[in-house]
């Protein structure tokens, strides 16, 4: 895995973006789903990725439960969600015991859960068109190639009273 050009303090996430119910806060740097809403609730960062290597910190802040993904999307896509083959996601609480990353609606084993707190690095390696993450510092090594050749970073959150941050 590539060295990061950037730790990537200068995205956040983008309002125009919000869909079903994502509140922005912290100066757009953290999300958070809507009480009331159900469903698919995505939001994209402001940045769009073309070349070097960058990394991305978020934080889970809270909640628990699946369909929690977090990774990046085609740039100028309108549906981001797990299943929309826009997305290259890390599913971080798939089951009870472990994670996966995602594609296009297919899953791969990919790491043990993680838990409120932990931080998941996204690495963007635009050079080689790679995507790999980090859970807190462990490295999982790189989950997708052939990376599109604009991305941003993304997630989806279905169920209320989750949020994580861009730290």
């Amino acid at each position: 895995m590539a060295e990061a050009d950037e730790y990537d303090k200068g995205d956040m996430f983008d309002p125009k973006t919000c869909l079903g119910g994502v509140i922005l806060s912290n100066k757009n740097r953290t999300a958070k789903t809507d009480n009331n809403s159900t469903g698919d609730m995505t939001v994209q960062g402001t940045k769009e990725y073309t070349t070097g290597v960058h990394e991305v910190k978020i934080k889970i802040d809270s909640g628990s439960g699946i369909n929690w993904y977090v990774g990046v999307c085609r740039s100028g896509s309108k549906s981001v969600t797990y299943n929309s083959g826009n997305a290259y996601y890390f599913d971080v609480f798939c089951s009870s015991q472990s994670s996966s990353k995602v594609f296009s609606g297919r899953f791969s084993a990919y790491s043990n859960k993680c838990n409120t707190g932990t931080i998941v690095t996204i690495i963007i390696d635009m050079n080689k068109k790679e995507l790999s993450f980090r859970k807190g510092n462990q490295d999982l090594g790189v989950a997708f190639t052939g990376l599109p050749e604009k991305v941003k970073i993304s997630t989806q959150m279905r169920h209320k009273n989750r949020q994580l941050s861009i730290l």
